[in-house]
């Protein structure tokens, strides 16, 4: 099960994501998204300590959420990512296309 929990500020979005972004789950967040990246030209933070999995589908969602942030004039910023999801990121080539800070 995904849960998706947004906070906006004047200043940024944070974006929690929690639990497994699977394909049906990440179809079913879709819409969340589409508003956010709509109504946001700011930075938008992804808060990943919770997120357990994800798939293709969650890979495309997240891209095409950096594009439109990105032409909108806002940035695009993965935080607390675990290990399993950074390799992910790395195989699949994302790393070079995602800013990701982690607190070390």
């Amino acid at each position: 099960m995904l849960e998706i929990n947004i906070e906006q500020n004047a200043d940024a979005t944070l974006v929690v994501i929690k639990g497994r972004m699977e394909t049906v789950a990440a179809q079913d967040s879709e819409n969340k998204f589409k508003s956010l990246d709509e109504a946001t030209a700011g930075t938008i933070y992804l808060d990943c300590k919770e997120l357990e999995y994800i798939s293709s589908s969650g890979l495309r969602l997240f891209l095409g959420l950096q594009k439109k942030v990105m032409k909108n004039g806002g940035k695009l910023i993965f935080r607390h990512v675990s290990e399993p999801i950074l390799n992910v990121f790395k195989i699949t080539g994302m790393s070079a296309f995602f800013t990701v800070e982690n607190e070390r």
